[in-house]
This record gives structure tokens, C-alpha cells and sequence, in this order.
């Protein structure tokens, strides 16, 4: 498993999960794109661990990082807008996405930020 780690890339999406991702500027919104382009990337990248935090005024941690793939996509879909108050905390997003990353041992290790990079709270 050791091994297995430190060839991959570990990623963490984290996600704005905000009433503003609600907007029809994309089909069906922003949210939805976004979820179905991350669920995408994730399937693309079958080598690579991927967690997902989720964030609006808040953030936590939806998935630890791991490699089943199938597991992330199924909590992809769990994710709604509303879990957590509403606003856009993009630090609060990020600071929990880099918790996820900070002991892992991969040869690289990235957040992907999906917002719609109006930050109002945190």
C-alpha cells in the first residue's frame, strides 16, 4: 500500500457547495456541471487517490482520499446544495482540502478548487 501511495497523484476536489452554484449560466447549473466534469476527471485518472471536501459557509470532509473511484462518484451524488449554512468560504474550503493532503507521502498532491470564486464568508 506504501508503494502504492507514493507513485500516484493525491488529489482532493474541493467543492462550493454555495446557493450561487445554483445559477443556469451552465446545464443544468453551475453545481451540476461541475459535478459531472469532476466525475469525469475522477474516472480519467484511475492510478490516483482523490478525496472531496465540500464547502459553502462551512466545509468538511465528504471523502477521505481513496482509490475507489466508485465510492467517490456515488458520494458525488449525495452532495447537495444546503448542506451546511450558506456562503462562499473559499479559505475554509481550501484549509480542509490541505488537512486531507498533509500526511500523504505521493510523489504530488493537488487541490482542485471548483467555485464560482465569489468569496463572502470565512
Amino acid at each position: 500500500m506504501i508503494d502504492q501511495q507514493i507513485n500516484c497523484i493525491d488529489m482532493v476536489i474541493s467543492m462550493d457547495i454555495s446557493s450561487s452554484m445554483n445559477m443556469p449560466d451552465f446545464r443544468p447549473n453551475r453545481f451540476e456541471a461541475s459535478k459531472k466534469i469532476a466525475t469525469e476527471f475522477i474516472q480519467s485518472r484511475p492510478n490516483d487517490r482523490f478525496g472531496l471536501v465540500v464547502f459553502a459557509a462551512e466545509s468538511f470532509t465528504q471523502c477521505p482520499l481513496t482509490t475507489d473511484h466508485n465510492v467517490l462518484t456515488n458520494l458525488f451524488k449525495d452532495v447537495k446544495s444546503g448542506m451546511v449554512n450558506d456562503g462562499t468560504a473559499i479559505g475554509m474550503g481550501l484549509a480542509t482540502a490541505v488537512n486531507r493532503l498533509k500526511e500523504s507521502k505521493a510523489i504530488s498532491k493537488v487541490i482542485i478548487l471548483l467555485t464560482d470564486g465569489v468569496n463572502n464568508t470565512g
